[in-house]
């Protein structure tokens, strides 16, 4: 894992550009978590909302191999705040990769609030 940063965070996979990932966010909070997954454009990509303990709040399709991964929290549902974030990967085993961001809201230091996990095959 690196170390804690807020803001956005750049994911790069190690495989084409064309290549396809699919990609689970999931909740471990009470508070409300956005994913927001941007290319390295600035050009958003997908978004996530939800909240709850072990809850998956949106899996999707992406292709390319670079991003921008931003965390956010609202307790209130209104007010935004950017989660302290994590990046873990990117890591292949055999044909399989996996990357991983993980975000907290500062009410304790389990680093599991937000969870955004990258998953791809190789050829």
């Amino acid at each position: 894992m690196t170390t804690a940063t807020s803001g956005s965070v750049a994911v790069n996979l190690p495989t084409s550009s064309s290549a396809s990932s699919t990609v689970t966010a999931t909740s471990n909070a009470a508070a409300t978590q956005r994913v927001t997954i941007s290319d390295n454009n600035g050009n958003q990509l997908d978004q996530f909302v939800g909240s709850g303990q072990r809850s998956q709040i949106g899996a999707a399709q992406l292709s390319g191999n670079a991003f921008q991964v931003l965390l956010e929290y609202s307790t209130d549902g209104t007010t935004w705040n950017t989660s302290a974030t994590r990046v873990g990967g990117p890591y292949v085993i055999g044909s399989s990769g996996f990357a991983i961001v993980v975000g907290e809201n500062g009410d304790d230091s389990d680093y599991n609030d937000a969870v955004l996990q990258f998953a791809w095959k190789s050829s």
